[in-house]
């Protein structure tokens, strides 16, 4: 079964330069993934590279039944989510 990714529409409009196509290459592209604890419903934070070589960092909830990821948050990655993520 492939996977159902949902980008919402607020990650575009907030992030110009950022387009849906770019969310999802990275999501399929990541590098590093880890679930947010103490968030209900769990939330993932993960990092990876789009298609034009920029690595993004996305929040995202992830029905592991279902294998649905919903994608509500997603930008140029910061530092502070690089030493979250372990990322050199």
């Amino acid at each position: 079964m492939d996977q159902s990714v949902e980008v919402l529409n607020r990650v575009i409009d907030k992030h110009r330069g950022i387009t849906r196509e770019d969310v999802i290459s990275a999501w399929n592209n990541r590098i590093r993934s880890q679930v947010r604890l103490d968030t209900d419903p769990l939330e993932y934070l993960a990092a990876g590279f789009d298609g034009k070589g920029r690595m993004l960092q996305m929040v995202v909830l992830h029905n592991l039944l279902t294998d649905e990821v919903v994608i509500f948050h997603a930008m140029k990655i910061t530092n502070s989510v690089k030493i979250e993520l372990d990322i050199d």
